[in-house]
């Protein structure tokens, strides 16, 4: 399932918030050992803005869970 969030310039810098909410949805519908192993080892890195939206990057600590999350 695909989710589109539109996102403003101010809520950019409250991203920790930002993510708090997002952590707090994906603890509903993830087992907790795959919670804290693929998704809080990530870090955030930047957003930058799309013709599409607003795009997150996010960094692994190694390329396996890169492409696993």
């Amino acid at each position: 399932m695909r989710t589109t969030l539109n996102i403003s310039d101010q809520s950019i810098k409250e991203w920790p918030e930002l993510w708090q909410a997002a952590y707090r949805a994906l603890e509903q519908t993830m087992v907790p050992g795959h919670l804290s192993a693929w998704i809080q080892a990530l870090e955030f890195v930047e957003t930058e803005k799309s013709t599409t939206g607003l795009k997150v990057v996010l960094a692994a600590d190694n390329d396996f869970s890169a492409n696993w999350v």
